[in-house]
């Protein structure tokens, strides 16, 4: 069995922190300030190592909201990389300077940056539908350029918007067609995770991949075969592109009561663990806004009460442990074993000012 007590390292948590004022806000005007925090998982203590508000420049005029979303990590330069809504930044995490940034008048509500190289970064430009492809200037940024756009939307891109307008200062071009919020690669594959339509996009073929029908997905974290989603309504899946098939299904409400809003699930990192078939699992949860629960009232009529602050689960990270599908039951002891959905720790991020918590990254 795995002792929790004995897990050590640092993480960092990425997501932002709520207007003062702002309960009864839309999520694209809801939050102020993005927030980066350490936490050590022994302790659970955390701290706040970046807080960010972006130049009003790059921002809608009323309420922006500024949050960042899911990044990347570089462990061997030491390098954390994310996205505002419509900005690109990169950090230095042993001392937090700042190494890059680039903004672009097609930047709308981004919600994940990653490294496809050391010199291209792709973005999933989810406000436009859109995945794109940036090469960076590493002397001069600001000459960074767009070099490949796909099109993940039922309308192309450029006769459903228009390339003269600077999106960046609309706060909202919902509803979206597709929405997508997360990349990822396979064996030089790339795809893009489509949160309408409960699928993994191919970028290169243009075309649904695989469905993803536990939920609506983000994430999309490699590990071994297995590509691993959360989706919104509190669950782990996963892909094995061995077999073709969707061989991890994970109900995350274990460990907590049945009438517990867990929060909107979103942000994952999984750990290799010494005993085989088993990986930890950190999960991210953001507490319940009133205005979506409003707009949904069936969660409501459910009987659901009221966890925690604001009638939901605090936003936090929690642990899991996870039977990975290639794990035999001796390995675990036996079929009866509890293992899969134990849920292991939890740390709470109020308390460090993060509200909306969208990617978790391991240091070391």
């Amino acid at each position: 069995m795995i002792d929790f007590s004995t897990q050590t390292g640092r993480l960092i948590v990425v997501g932002g922190r709520q207007r003062s004022k702002a309960l009864d806000l839309d999520e694209w005007h809801a939050y102020d300030t993005a927030v980066i925090a350490e936490v050590d998982c022994q302790s659970k203590k955390g701290s706040v190592v970046v807080e960010y508000r972006s130049p009003a420049e790059v921002c809608a005029e009323e309420l922006p909201a500024i949050v960042f979303k899911a990044g990347d990590i570089d462990r061997v330069n030491q390098r954390l990389l994310v996205c505002t809504q419509t900005e690109i930044i990169e950090y230095d995490t042993a001392n937090w300077e700042r190494t890059y940034y680039f903004s672009h008048p097609f930047f709308n509500d981004l919600h994940h940056a990653c490294y496809k190289s050391s010199a291209n970064i792709l973005l999933a430009n989810t406000g436009l539908d859109q995945i794109l492809e940036v090469q960076r200037n590493i002397k001069q940024p600001s000459q960074s350029t767009i070099v490949n756009q796909w099109n993940v939307g039922a309308i192309p891109t450029w006769e459903k918007f228009d390339q003269e307008i600077d999106y960046r200062k609309i706060a909202t071009t919902k509803p979206h067609h597709s929405h997508p919020n997360f990349i990822f690669n396979s064996a030089g594959r790339w795809f893009a995770t489509r949160f309408h339509q409960q699928d993994a996009w191919d970028l290169q073929q243009s075309a649904s991949a695989f469905p993803i029908d536990v939920g609506n997905p983000h994430d999309g974290i490699i590990h071994d075969d297995l590509a691993v989603f959360t989706t919104t309504n509190g669950h782990l899946c996963g892909y094995d592109f061995s077999r073709n098939s969707m061989t991890l299904k994970m109900n995350l409400h274990s460990g907590y009561e049945t009438s517990s809003l867990l929060g909107w699930c979103r942000g994952l990192l999984l750990q290799p663990t010494t005993q085989p078939g088993i990986a930890l699992a950190w999960v991210g949860f953001s507490r319940i806004r009133p205005t979506w629960m409003r707009k949904n009232l069936s969660w409501i009529k459910q009987g659901f009460q009221a966890k925690g602050e604001y009638g939901t689960q605090p936003t936090r990270i929690a642990c899991y442990r996870v039977r990975l599908p290639n794990c035999t039951d001796s390995q675990v002891g036996g079929p009866t074993a509890k293992m899969e959905g134990e849920l292991l720790a939890e740390i709470d991020l109020e308390e460090l000012g993060i509200n909306a918590v969208f990617g978790i990254y391991q240091v070391d």
